[in-house]
């Protein structure tokens, strides 16, 4: 059945006060149902009425896609790309088809694959192919839980990074890098579920959201908050480099960096909310703190021979609080893409 089918249906009134609708036969054959099924009906914010299938009446059904490399040169970084790509884009397994002689490549595919995604680990492996599987339950982490922890371990990330550079120590600095892979697991975990959600196959209210409008907003925060843990861990990783090499650390920079962590957080917390109010009151605060470091960055370089240091960590709070800026006009959006899908309802 073509999933792009329209119909149309006139309302039949039986009783006093049931009105019935009949459902298309493809539909209903598609789905294996029959008298007695059960399907879930769901207004949607636009005033339409969506109907699908209960959960119980489902079918087991595992998306699969091949990706067949025999007879083609392998690139490592393209093949664990794909497998990325089919990953997010809902698929349940992949399939890889080697050629042969493809056995350090196949191991060196597994570890990255499985290290990188949350849940995606070898089903089944032999000469020549391997099979990845999702093995992650989306109801078992709730969405807004991976965000909150998401966001969470992205400010201890940066807030390590001042303890850090305030106590000069080398051994919290490094940890910092390595939470930044969990970091990336949870965003490709959200990312996926966003694009499930986006195309019909995972109920809007999974992912807290009141209409699909809202996902390309909520999408570019999740980013966002991706790729502070980023920077943080790029920050870490030269900050540690620079001690190592005895550079010292001026007073002031371990609090810059605090406060951009406060204010990465509060951020964050409009987001989860949907709060207009207090992202509204972030915003100003938070592009003052930019032009701010904006300011001693041209100083920097007016007075030219400044510490190294001290231009990596302004640089690198600066692009976090734009960032965070970022985030907090999501929350801005978010909200009024939810109040006017409110407004509109029936």
């Amino acid at each position: 059945m073509d999933g792009r089918a329209a119909y149309k249906r006139r309302i039949q009134l039986t009783g006093r006060s049931t009105y019935i609708v009949s459902l298309p036969k493809e539909w209903v054959e598609t789905w294996r149902l029959g008298r007695g099924s059960e399907v879930t009906l769901e207004v949607m914010p636009d005033g339409s009425l969506k109907i699908a299938p209960s959960a119980s009446e489902r079918p087991a059904r595992r998306d699969r896609r091949v990706i067949d490399l025999r007879g083609k040169e392998l690139d490592l970084s393209f093949v664990i790309k794909s497998v990325i790509a089919s990953y997010l884009a809902g698929y349940d397994e992949v399939l890889l088809l080697f050629g042969d002689g493809s056995v350090d490549a196949v191991s060196k595919i597994r570890s990255i694959v499985e290290s990188n995604i949350l849940g995606f680990n070898v089903l089944e492996e032999g000469p020549g192919y391997i099979v990845f599987v999702s093995v992650v339950d989306h109801r078992s982490m709730e969405f807004s839980r991976a965000l909150s922890r998401m966001a969470r371990i992205a400010a201890e990330m940066i807030r390590d990074v001042a303890r850090g550079l305030e106590n000069g120590d080398r051994g919290l600095l490094d940890l910092v890098a390595e939470r930044d892979q969990l970091v990336d697991k949870l965003y490709l975990y959200m990312a996926r579920q966003m694009t499930m959600a986006s195309s019909g196959r995972l109920p809007l209210k999974d992912l807290g959201v009141y209409s699909p409008a809202e996902i390309v907003h909520l999408f570019l925060a999740v980013k966002s908050i991706e790729r502070v843990a980023d920077h943080a861990t790029i920050l870490s990783v030269r900050v540690s480099a620079s001690l190592g090499a005895g550079m010292s650390v001026e007073n002031g920079l371990s609090s810059l960096v605090m406060e951009a962590a406060e204010g990465f957080s509060k951020s964050v917390e409009a987001l989860i909310k949907a709060d207009a109010g207090l992202a509204a009151s972030i915003a100003p605060v938070l592009s003052e703190y930019r032009s701010r470091l904006e300011s001693m960055t041209a100083q920097e370089f007016l007075r030219g021979g400044g510490s190294l240091l001290r231009y990596l960590v302004i640089d690198s709070m600066r692009r976090i609080t734009g960032y965070s800026l970022d985030i907090a006009e999501a929350a801005l959006d978010i909200s009024a893409v939810r109040e006017k899908a409110k407004s509109e309802g029936p």
